[in-house]
């Protein structure tokens, strides 16, 4: 099955030029993909948390390796285990920020 990955990451909302290419791109994409299935990313709103020294070891032992700092920092990493409990990935409504 078909699948696109859409990100946008302007901090510029409504006026993002960016944020209209992708949007147009996408439609133009579902179009022609009918079954395809779409992830849709917004870095301004949910940004992707910083990869630190801590974060990176971490994901190169076992988890029951990891020191204390390596779990937290992994932890903050990894939207599965955010807090907020919120998908790390929606889909947006088939018509947003469709531009020209």
């Amino acid at each position: 099955m078909a699948h696109l990955l859409h990100i946008d990451s302007s901090v510029q909302g409504d006026l993002s030029v960016s944020r209209r290419l992708t949007a147009r791109a996408a439609e133009r994409w579902r179009a022609t993909h009918p079954g395809g299935t779409v992830t849709y990313r917004d870095f301004a709103v949910d940004p992707i948390p910083h990869l630190d020294g801590a974060t990176g070891t971490a994901r190169l032992v076992q988890s029951d390796q990891r020191t204390p700092a390596q779990d937290e920092s992994f932890a903050r990493s990894d939207p599965s285990t955010s807090s907020n409990g919120a998908s790390p990935t929606k889909s947006p409504p088939r018509n947003a920020r469709s531009g020209p």
